[in-house]
């Protein structure tokens, strides 16, 4: 007969399981006593956790932080109960909210005060149900104080693996930079990178010579100061740079510019402008890439 297959850690159906264990033990013993009260009141910790430490404004660490945190407290429950300490993939598993943390932009600060909070709120809970149980004050006490070498131990980890997610982070934005860096060097047509404070973070020769600059001049300047002089299509007023016009739409922008040349001949620039998007789906950056007319063929008068 093939055995049913163990849920896989930190699934809905695990974390279940490991409650109803946890609850439906009949050891005996003051640790015991306060291990199944812990369990059975594990939404009331998460509760007074969430009162303390309620800062987070992302859904998706707010549930990753939600679910380790109640399997924290439960691993907890069953060592008060059983003494089973927690198996490595169930600690790898809590430690991945490091990474977590780093993708969503939880600073180290803020992921330790969830720690805290989670020590203190456990300890809170046992406290309660050794008073409602009438267990030994020395008992209380020593559960309260493996409580805390094991929040101790977590941070410790956490921190560890915060910074390993960071310097992973790290190293691929150095290389995405890099291979950037490498397209804008080959690109046929001009490419510039405009920053959030509208600023020309990077541009390639091609560009440089389209808008009859110094590269080292073009690279640092405002949009505003680089399109002051452009005309729409119709001739009239370039109200907005397409780049800011993208940042604020999130969608991207296309247009034909009249560049005067300072001789009372007019050039056509074809300018198309996108918005790069970060992990929480905001503009990090503006990628506007510049054409000339075409040698033949006609473009808007």
């Amino acid at each position: 007969m093939r055995l049913a297959a163990r849920p896989p850690v930190g699934s809905d159906s695990w974390i279940e399981e490991l409650r109803n264990s946890v609850i439906a033990s009949e050891i005996e013993g003051d640790f015991p006593v306060l291990g199944r009260g812990l369990a059975q009141r594990v939404d009331d910790a998460l509760a007074l956790i969430e009162a303390r430490d309620n800062r987070l404004a992302d859904d998706v660490l707010l549930e990753a932080r939600r679910a380790r945190r109640r399997v924290a407290v439960l691993l907890i429950a069953r060592w008060l109960v059983s003494e089973q300490r927690s198996e490595p993939e169930e600690l790898a598993w809590i430690d991945e909210l490091g990474g977590y943390s780093v993708v969503h932009r939880s600073g180290l600060e803020s992921s330790m005060d969830g720690y805290y909070a989670w020590r203190d709120a456990t300890i809170a809970i046992i406290r309660e149900e050794g008073a409602k149980h009438e267990v030994p004050v020395a008992s209380r006490e020593k559960a309260v104080e493996m409580v805390r070498r094991s929040c101790d131990a977590t941070v410790k980890r956490m921190a560890g693996s915060f910074d390993a997610h960071r310097l992973k982070q790290a190293r691929l934005l150095e290389e995405s930079e890099r291979q950037i860096r490498t397209i804008f060097a080959t690109m046929p047509c001009g490419g510039c990178l405009v920053d959030s404070d509208n600023r020309i973070a990077l541009a390639n020769q091609a560009a440089a010579d389209l808008l009859r600059l110094p590269l080292d001049r073009l690279r640092g300047m405002h949009v505003r100061q680089l399109t002051k002089d452009m005309k729409d299509q119709d001739g009239g007023p370039l109200r907005s740079p397409l780049s800011e016009l993208a940042r604020e739409t999130g969608t991207p922008q296309a247009a034909h510019l009249r560049v005067p040349d300072g001789r009372g001949r007019v050039r056509w620039l074809q300018v198309h402008a996108a918005p790069i998007l970060d992990g929480e789906s905001s503009v990090s950056a503006v990628l506007v890439v510049v054409k000339a007319k075409p040698s033949r063929g006609s473009w808007p008068r």
